[in-house]
Formats: C-alpha cells, structure tokens, sequence
C-alpha cells in the first residue's frame, strides 16, 4: 500500500537530474589509493628462490636444537637430480607458513623467538624488531613534528602526507583505532603492537606454566638481573652457564635433556623440578645467600642485626632469620623469615598461572601464622617472601622500598633501590642455575655409579 499510494516518480534523465547526484556523491579523489584485490593470493615462493636463498647461508651459520645446520642443508641440496623431492618439500613448507597454516607443532619454532624481542617490562629480553617498531616510531616522530612540517612545506596544497596515512591506515588495519594520528608519543604507539604480540604468543603457548611463567618473570626482580651492569668485582657478572640458564627459565627453552632426579622424580627438559626438589642442596644455599645479602643491607643502613636469634619463642624450635637490635617502626624491633616458593611447584601453579605473586602471598600467610607469637608491643615479624621467578607478595615489596629508603638516607645515593633489587634478582639467577645443573650433575654420578 505504501507503494501505491506513494507520489515518487522516475527521475528525467536531465543534466540538473547528473548535477544534482554529482553533489550528493563526489568523485573519488585524484590521490586515493587503489583497494586491494580480494581474490589476491599471500606470497607465494618458488623452488628455485628456496635453492638460491639456501646456498646464500655463510660458512658457520649456526643450526637449531637438533644440530642441522644451514651446511646440511647445502649438501643435501648440492645434486639437483637427488635433491629434487627435499628442495620441493621445503618449498612448499614454506608456501603453507606464508599462507598462514603454520602447524601448531612448529608455531613455537617460529614465534618464541618473538618473546625476545619485546621489552623487558613485559617478560621479553629488550631486543626490539625494527620491523615492529618502524611504524610506531614513525608515526610517533611524524606527529611531533608537524607544526615544524608547515613552517617548512608550501601552504598551498599541493604537498599532501600521502605516505603518513598510509602507514597509519596500515597500523590501525593491525591494531584497531585506539591511537589518535595526532598523539606524539611512541609509547601509546607501541603498547598496542606489545599487547598483541604477547596475546598471540600466548595463545600458541597457552598452558599454565607458560602463563606463570610470562606473568613472573615481568616482575621486578624477575627482570632487574637484565638491567645490572656486568661488573666482576661487584659480583653482578653471571658466567656463561649461568646466562644460558637464566635465559631459558625466561624464555621456556630447553634447558636440560630429561632425566630421573634422585628423588624419583621426572625432570623434563625445562629443568623446573630442580628448583625445588627436597634433595637438592641449592634450595638452602639460596636462602642462606638472600638471608645474608639483607644482613648486609641492614648494616649498611647502620641497624645492627643478629642471624637466627634464640629465645625469642618460648613455645617451640622455632627461630627466625634475623632481628634488629635497635627498633625497626613505632619502637619496635624487626624479626624477619626469609623464604623462596617456587612459582611453578605443583601446589602453586593453578594460582601463579592466574596472579602474579600468588606464591609469595600464600608463604607470607604461612610464615605469619608460623612466627604470629612475635607480633606484640616490642616486636614485629615481616616474611621476606620472594619466588624463585621473581615475584614477590605486597608486604614484601614494602618492606624492600623501606629498607632502601633507609640506606639512601645514609649514604645519600639515590640508586641504591636499583642496587638492591639487581643484587637480589642476581642471587636467584645464579642459585636458579645452580640448582638445576647440580641436579643434572648428580643424575650423572649416580648414573656412572650404576654402570661400575
């Protein structure tokens, strides 16, 4: 009824009729840019381009974890009637990770590495991609100078930043339209381009370890060892072991070959089990070196301190680490209990793979109801709770922040926060790498025992 009872004609087929849609909908301008083919196929290589990139490696490239070198590779390659099928079947191997049907076995191949490239801040080793921060940089440089741009650029519309738009457009096709074009900061630039890098990382390794792990080592003593200057007379040097280690326990890598721990215990190729096996005499080695690196931060502060005092339970064995002689806060002194949770022990990882920190918490709760006697008018108890990671819980921190306010204001440094945190981040490194190569070690003797 609408329909027929609507007054609506044919427009005349007139020059005002062409006038009057002109206005309605403009030409294209003469600089846009052409819309890409939807049937357009992704890159594309051929067996040929394979051969010729793969004769390319240099003498002495470095292979992967299975021991194949890019040198295999060119002498499996060197005869073209018998290399024929392997040539092929890279190729295509290729073809199908250009397309983006990257198999879920290789995908931590190809995208662990990217770990290593984001900051430290969020659990990465700091090595930035170019390729990654190009646009950011770009964009971020382009808007800050844009007043310096029309002072030096003729103002009469012919110089238009064709390029500028393109990059944005190219940026935000990747990232969505979070970012004004106009914001100057390479910072707000970039978090987007992290967030997604570590989103996607996650979801090809999404398992709980992964998770507590990526959330850990973020922390920050998880990550001050990678800011500390390698000095050997102030013991902030790690030895090549030890670095290869810490390394692995960041990324996940593979640390060790799998093998029985003399517990009993499966160890697998990450090496977690050996940061916290009953057995294993690193577990005290790394307390008693926390324990005593905060007795000399103590008496840097001029607060003498005695380790391990007795009498001050009068029910039970019970000693705590340490305790002021002279009082810590509101006239009381500080006895204080140093413990290490393991971040990826089984009782901990459903919450350490949820929350950073959760380990250290449930410690503290533990430690607070251990020593609850030496809370009183004249005392007070502080767990020292640090994971083997790095996190650590709330009390905790604080505690870290007002020991260092309190050696500032003796020695008047203001990097001795930094100092602090690096040389405790260090410890669990070196005792980290300890504790899994002395059990790798005592799986061998063990072994060689048994074969005499």
């Amino acid at each position: 009824m609408q329909l027929l009872s609507s007054t609506d004609t044919v427009a005349p087929d007139t020059e005002e009729t062409i006038r009057a849609l002109k206005s309605k909908h403009p030409t294209a301008p003469n600089n846009k840019q052409q819309s890409p083919s939807k049937e357009s196929s992704s890159l594309c290589v051929t067996s040929q381009q394979v051969l010729v990139c793969l004769k390319t490696f240099p003498k002495g490239t470095s292979g992967g974890s299975d021991g194949l070198t890019p040198e295999h590779l060119k002498d499996l390659t060197s005869s073209k009637t018998d290399s024929i099928d392997l040539i092929n079947s890279i190729t295509a191997f290729i073809n199908m990770i250009l397309n983006g049907d990257c198999p879920p076995d290789v995908a931590p191949y190809f995208f662990g590495g990217r770990l290593g490239t984001l900051p430290i801040c969020v659990g990465g080793l700091g090595l930035g991609s170019a390729a990654e921060l190009a646009p950011s940089a770009f964009l971020a440089s382009a808007a800050a100078t844009v007043a310096l741009q029309d002072l030096m650029l003729p103002r009469d519309g012919i110089y238009v930043d064709n390029f500028r738009m393109q990059v944005y457009d190219m940026w935000r096709a990747t990232n969505g339209d979070v970012v004004a074009l106009e914001n100057p900061s390479q910072k707000h630039w970039i978090a987007p381009c992290l967030n997604r890098s570590v989103d996607q990382w996650l979801q090809l390794n999404g398992s709980t370890f992964d998770k507590a792990r990526i959330m850990a080592v973020k922390s920050e003593l998880g990550s001050a060892w990678l800011r500390a200057l390698p000095i050997t007379s102030c013991g902030t040097r790690l030895d090549d072991s030890c670095v290869r280690v810490s390394l692995g326990l960041r990324l996940g890598a593979q640390i060790v070959t799998e093998y029985e721990c003399a517990c009993g215990a499966r160890v697998d190729e990450l090496g977690y089990h050996s940061l916290s096996c009953r057995l294993g005499p690193g577990r005290q080695a790394r307390h008693t070196a926390v324990n005593e690196y905060l007795v000399r931060c103590f008496q840097k502060a001029g607060i003498p301190v005695i380790k391990e005092p007795m009498g001050l339970i009068e029910e039970g064995a019970f000693r705590p680490d340490g305790y002021t002689i002279t009082p810590w806060t509101q006239g009381r002194s500080l006895a204080w209990d140093v413990t290490l949770p393991h971040t990826m022990a089984d009782r901990y990882i459903g919450y350490t793979s949820v929350e950073a920190g959760t380990a250290a918490l449930k410690a503290s709760d533990f430690k607070n109801e251990k020593y609850v006697s030496l809370n009183n008018l004249s005392k007070i108890f502080q767990p020292i709770c640090i994971e083997t990671f790095g996190p650590t819980d709330k009390h905790t921190s604080l505690f870290i922040n007002e020991l260092t306010r309190k050696i500032v204001n003796i020695t008047g440094d203001p990097n001795e926060g930094n100092y602090l945190k690096q040389t405790l981040s260090l410890l669990l490194q070196k005792f980290n790498s300890f504790c899994i190569l002395d059990g790798a070690a005592r799986y061998l003797t063990v072994r060689d025992q048994g074969h005499r």
